[in-house]
């Protein structure tokens, strides 16, 4: 399927979430190098999902947006409100709102784009 004016949004937001995340891997100076580790993955893998939804735009890069994007929403609230492991909590960064602001814009722009993908002509699913 073409790409969308909405999916092509989401993905220059997905690539704008994994140069933020990779600027919080590589500025992390103090944290565990496990979690360097895990936003430097998210980030890798927000780009090639981002790389894909521009592409195909497909069921699949769709999916995988959703679930990055909510995994990267839920790691900056909840290292924000708890704190990271080991850690005590530091309060919300500008970063951290930065990202949260990014994951929601994303979720919504890929939430527009599959409901106007619904509304066509209803066909069944079997041939006649």
């Amino acid at each position: 399927m073409a790409p969308s004016r909405q999916s092509c949004t989401a993905a220059a937001g997905l690539g704008g979430l994994a140069v933020v995340e990779l600027e919080v891997a590589v500025s992390s100076t103090g944290r565990s190098s496990y979690l360097e580790v895990l936003v430097l993955v998210l980030s890798t893998a927000g780009a090639i999902t981002g790389a894909r939804l521009l592409r195909a735009n497909c069921f699949e890069s769709r999916l995988a947006t959703v679930v990055l994007t909510g995994v990267a929403l839920a790691g900056a609230l909840l290292s924000g409100t708890t704190g990271l492991p080991g850690r005590t909590p530091h309060g919300l960064t500008p970063t951290a709102v930065v990202v949260m602001v990014l994951c929601l814009a994303i979720i919504a722009l890929i939430w527009a784009d599959s409901s106007r993908q619904r509304t066509g002509p209803v066909r069944p699913p079997y041939a006649l």
